[in-house]
Parts: C-alpha cells; structure tokens; sequence
C-alpha cells in the first residue's frame, strides 16, 4: 500500500491545501500517509474508504483521517474535493488552546472506526448557513496557500480553527450532552488517572497527553469526579494512606513514598485535614 510522506506532501509548513478531481471511473485505491487528513466534498458524490469503514459523501461533508489509517474511494460522479493536510504535530501545539480536537469528533453521529483512539468519528455534514461558511473557510485556506501571501501560514491557522470550531457547533447539537456540551471523561483517561494517581501526576500533563486544554478538562474531571483534579488525587491518596497505615509492618515514610508524596510536612497536613489526626494518632485510634 502506498504511504503518502509528510515531508513531500507539507513541505516547511504545518498545512497543506490543495483541490482534487476525479471522474467517473475512479476505483478504490488505498493508502496511507504520516499526516492528518481533512477531506471537504465540493461537488458529485461518491464512497470513501477509511479503514474497513465505508461513507456516502456528496457536497457538504467533510471527513477526517489520521495518520497511519488506511484511506481509498470512489466516484458515482464527477467529484470534486479539497484536501487539508495538517502536521499532527501542530494539533497538540496549535490548537490545545481551545476544545480538545479529538471530542470534536466523538461528537459525531457515525459508527466508531476502532482504532487506539476509539472514541473518533470519521465524518460530518454541513447544510444552510454553516455549509456557506465552510465552503467560504476552505476557499479561502486554498487561496491563502496557492498565493502564500504575506502572513499566510497565521492566516491558514486561522480558517483551520474556524473549521474545528463550525465542527464542533455542528456535533454539539447532535450530541446529548450536559454542563454546556461537556462530555464524560472517556474510559482510557478516566482508567490512566486510576493506575498513576500514586505517581507524580499533574492536570497539564495528562490534559496534553490527550490534547486537552487544561481549563476545559478540568472542568470534564469535576463533571466526572464532582471534584476538582487536586482534590480527587489527594483522596485517593489519603484512602490509600489510612489503609496501609492499618499495616503495623510499614513506616509512616514508607507509606508518604507510596501514595505519592515527596514532601513529609504537605502529607502530614494533608493527612490532618482529612482525617483530623495525624497519622500516629490515627494508627492508635485503630489499636494498632
């Protein structure tokens, strides 16, 4: 299968755009490429291919790859298309300052693709007035790049994140969602949280690690937890605490190492606040 590379295909810069035509003879030939790919259907119809997954497109919609996926298809008509190719590594630096990229597509009303980022969807339509602006954002990335004026890679940005933002307003009305479109945690992160919470965790880092920004997952893990990030982690580790204190075999420095902390005097005033003891005192009050 033929691999498209990023090098050739977004020389120097973190998009590319360009426009694509098929005829009616178009057969389903398939490859991959080392970028992320957005497909926005001009004009005809056809099927696209993206892994074992097959999508009826026409004018309108506008569908998502990510690298290292498979992607084919073929045409019912004339088809007419615009390609945006994107850095994928200019997602998680460019565009964690607003709504995570990745919920705008578990957004979507199509079937998961199964991937490791199985909370993905793959395609969406626009119509009326967001269909208007869409067509007036692509159109304008594909001039911006064929004349590359001055500043045009800041304002290639620019329409991306309007892009993103037409996505993310077209699937929140789809969505059955509360707290002003904030979804549940998804199942991956929610069990990372659970498995390193003991460990030197922070709020940005795993916000980074799934391309969220920090503010807004913050508020999706008090949605969850009913909690704030900082106070989720240290009642977990307090539970955890008070239970291996119950283990006359371990020292109170072995347990501070355990649940995660590196600082005696924070754990220790952690540990008061939370069971009005310290841990001496709570160890005695369990007779132990």
């Amino acid at each position: 299968m033929y691999i498209y590379k990023k090098e050739r295909q977004i020389p120097n810069d973190d998009i590319s755009v360009f426009k694509g035509h098929c005829g009616t003879d178009r057969k389903k030939t398939c490859h991959l490429h080392e970028f992320v790919e957005l497909v926005y259907i001009v004009s005809g119809s056809g099927t696209q291919y993206i892994g074992d997954k097959e999508y009826k497109v026409k004018h309108g919609d506008l569908l998502y790859i990510n690298f290292g996926q498979s992607h084919g298809f073929v045409t019912d008509s004339e088809f007419d298309f615009v390609n945006i190719l994107i850095n994928p590594v200019f997602l998680s630096r460019e565009l964690v300052n607003s709504e995570n990229i990745e919920e705008i597509f578990a957004l979507s009303l199509f079937e998961e693709f199964g991937s490791e980022h199985d909370f993905l969807r793959q395609s969406v339509s626009f119509s009326g007035r967001e269909l208007q602006e869409i067509d007036n954002a692509v159109n304008a990335m594909l001039t911006e790049y064929a004349e590359k004026k001055l500043g045009y890679r800041s304002t290639l940005r620019g329409y991306l994140q309007v892009i993103f933002s037409l996505l993310l307003r077209n699937l929140s009305r789809k969505a059955n969602t509360d707290d002003g479109g904030i979804l549940d945690l998804p199942a991956d992160i929610a069990s990372y949280i659970e498995e390193n919470c003991f460990d030197k965790i922070t709020l940005a880092d795993i916000a980074g690690m799934s391309f969220y920004n920090p503010a807004y997952f913050g508020r999706l893990l008090k949605k969850h937890y009913g909690k704030s990030f900082s106070a989720y982690i240290k009642e977990k580790r307090m539970d955890k605490a008070a239970e291996l204190l119950c283990d006359k075999g371990r020292t109170v420095d072995d347990v501070i190492s355990v649940v995660g902390y590196s600082d005696r005097k924070l754990f220790y005033k952690h540990f008061k606040e939370t069971f009005g003891k310290t841990p001496k005192e709570y160890r005695d009050s369990k007779n132990i």
